[in-house]
C-alpha cells in the first residue's frame, strides 16, 4: 500500500519542517503556480522562479542541472490539469444538458399522462353529470306528458259521465212523463236493463251500452 501526502502550501506542516527538501520543492511548485495563474509564459516561469529561489536550497543546484526536465515535468503538470478541467466542465456540462433533456421528456410525458387521465376522469364525470341531468329532464318531460295525457284521459272519462248523467237524467224525467221502458229505449239509445237500473236507482257507470 502507499501513502500519499499532499504538499501544497499549507498542507502537512509537520512533514515539511522535517523535510527540508521536500519544503524547497513545495515553495519551488507553489510559485511555478503562481506565476502560472497570473498569466505568465510557461516557458519562462521555470527561469523566474529558479531566480527567485534563495541560494540556500538544496534543491536549486539540482533543478538548475536538469531545467529541461522540469519544465516539461511542470507544462505535463498543468496539461493534465488543464485536460482534467475541461472534462470536469464537459461533464457538468452535460449533466445540465441532460437535466434539461430530462426536464423536458418527464414535463412532455407527465402531460401525456395527465392528458389522458383527465380525459378519462372527465368522461366518468361527464357521464355522471349527465345521467343526473338526463334524469332530472326525463322527470319533467315526463310530468309535462303525463299531466298532458291524464288531462285528456279525464276530459275524456268526464266527457263520458257526463254525457252518462245526461242520459240518466233523460231517463228519468221520460220516465217521470209516462213514457214506456220501450219508448226511452228507443229515444235514449240504452238497453232496457240499463234504463231499469236507472229508475230503480241503482248507480251504473257503464250505462253506455247501445241497445
Amino acid at each position: 500500500m502507499v501513502t500519499m501526502f499532499n504538499i501544497s502550501k499549507g498542507k502537512n506542516k509537520q512533514l515539511m519542517e522535517k523535510c527540508g527538501p521536500l519544503y524547497e520543492y513545495s515553495w519551488f511548485v507553489d510559485m511555478c503556480n503562481e506565476y502560472h495563474l497570473a498569466g505568465a509564459v510557461d516557458e519562462e516561469i521555470v527561469n523566474n522562479v529558479l531566480k527567485e529561489m534563495p541560494d540556500t536550497f538544496e534543491i536549486k543546484p539540482l533543478l538548475i542541472a536538469h531545467k529541461a526536465e522540469v519544465i516539461n515535468m511542470i507544462l505535463t503538470e498543468w496539461s493534465e490539469e488543464e485536460r482534467q478541467r475541461i472534462h470536469e466542465y464537459n461533464l457538468e456540462k452535460a449533466k445540465i444538458e441532460g437535466r434539461k433533456i430530462g426536464l423536458e421528456e418527464g414535463r412532455s410525458e407527465g402531460f401525456k399522462e395527465g392528458k389522458l387521465q383527465g380525459l378519462e376522469e372527465g368522461k366518468l364525470q361527464g357521464l355522471q353529470e349527465g345521467k343526473l341531468q338526463g334524469l332530472e329532464e326525463g322527470k319533467l318531460q315526463g310530468l309535462q306528458e303525463g299531466k298532458t295525457e291524464g288531462l285528456k284521459e279525464g276530459r275524456i272519462q268526464g266527457l263520458k259521465d257526463g254525457m252518462n248523467d245526461a242520459l240518466r237524467q233523460t231517463v228519468l224525467r221520460m220516465r217521470k212523463a209516462s213514457f214506456s221502458i220501450e219508448q226511452i229505449s228507443l229515444a235514449t239509445g240504452l238497453t232496457i236493463e240499463s234504463i231499469n237500473q236507472i229508475i230503480n236507482d241503482k248507480q251504473s257507470y257503464n250505462i253506455m251500452q247501445i241497445a
